[in-house]
């Protein structure tokens, strides 16, 4: 239910796949097998969704369809990271690309985060004025009726 969320549900998803991507990259540096790394890796994953799907990206890759097919048919990720996969899979370096996606998601989310900064701003001015004139009007109707009831009548 949080990934169908209109703007931050983009948000959640690629925070979540930045984790992934940066402890898969630490594993595989550290020597261990890809899809050991992906399994590893599945298990500290905190949305059970993300989680289902990448599992069966993991047996998928076991029964030998290449990495980038793989997450290709999940459609968890846009076209652009599954040529940027697919390259890494080609030349070798798939820890190299899966850092860069990492990256690139991280700026993406920064930008994400300003621009929601950017539109928020603005509607909480407006909240806490409204707020604010409803304080202020509340504490003038009790003091206009006791102004009324004080001063004399001609």
């Amino acid at each position: 239910i949080k990934l169908k969320i209109p703007v931050f549900g983009n948000l959640i998803k690629k925070h979540l796949l930045i984790h992934y991507s940066r402890v898969l990259v630490t594993l595989f540096n550290s020597g261990i097998s890809f899809v050991s790394c992906m399994k590893n890796t599945n298990k500290t994953m905190k949305n059970t969704y993300l989680k289902k799907v990448l599992e069966n990206i993991v047996e998928d890759i076991e029964s030998g369809t290449p990495i980038a097919q793989a997450f290709e048919k999940t459609n968890i990720m846009p076209k652009k990271s599954m040529s940027i996969i697919e390259n890494g899979e080609e030349s070798g370096y798939i820890d190299e690309m899966f850092t860069e996606l990492a990256d690139d998601y991280e700026k993406d989310c920064i930008y994400t985060s300003r621009q929601i900064g950017i539109w928020v701003k603005p509607i909480y001015v407006v909240i806490m004025g409204t707020i604010c004139g409803i304080i202020i009007v509340s504490l003038l109707i009790p003091l206009v009726s006791l102004i009324k009831t004080v001063t004399p009548h001609p």
